[in-house]
């Protein structure tokens, strides 16, 4: 089960003429549930900019009208995958690999390479976003940039190491899922 994210907290997007709305636990279960603190943190993130969306616009985003970014990377596949249910950014070509210009925005360092930060575009509307520093547990970086390089030295995690990493990812999930978009990001918004 995942953490208690209430019913209400759902994300709405156009798909056509059909409204379409995702809670988080079928955003998870996309995923899969491997990487749950990048998920929750791209649920906070996205249920922010739509609310901007529909704020400026009057309209939901419109799937195969988004674009995104991400500073991870590859890495993050919690937070790609998030963004790929409810905007099929990998299908509609709208994931952007190619790193846009950032006005200032200060982000921490991600643990597998690259910045916690993001952009794209929902139509007409342009947005970044920084996760503010400290809102990633140390001991969760810590642990992630040990899986990270032992990958890449095609090593991989003990059956401990891992239960241990996927505690500390459940436990961030928690935290991240605690707080207010606010509170996580940093957003620009034009």
């Amino acid at each position: 089960m995942y953490p208690d994210c209430s019913s209400s907290e759902t994300i709405q997007v156009l798909e056509q003429d059909r409204l379409l709305t995702f809670s988080y636990e079928s955003i998870m279960n996309f995923h899969g549930g491997a990487m749950p603190a990048g998920v929750a943190l791209a649920f906070r993130m996205f249920q922010y900019l739509t609310a901007a969306c529909k704020e400026r616009s009057g309209e939901l985003p419109l799937r195969g009208n988004v674009t995104f970014f991400s500073g991870l990377g590859n890495n993050g596949q919690g937070i790609l995958d998030t963004a790929d249910c409810l905007y099929r950014i990998r299908r509609s070509g709208g994931l952007r690999m190619e790193m846009p210009e950032f006005e200032s925005l200060k982000a921490p360092e991600a643990p597998g390479g690259g910045k916690y930060l993001f952009s794209g575009s929902f139509g007409a509307m342009s947005w970044q976003a920084a996760v503010r520093p400290g809102c990633i547990p140390q001991d969760f970086f810590d642990a992630s940039k040990k899986a990270h390089l032992l990958r890449r030295q095609g090593k991989s995690l003990s059956d401990l190491q891992m239960e241990e990493l996927l505690l500390l990812r459940r436990q961030t999930e928690k935290a991240i899922l605690s707080r207010t978009p606010e509170e996580l990001f940093t957003f620009t918004i034009k």
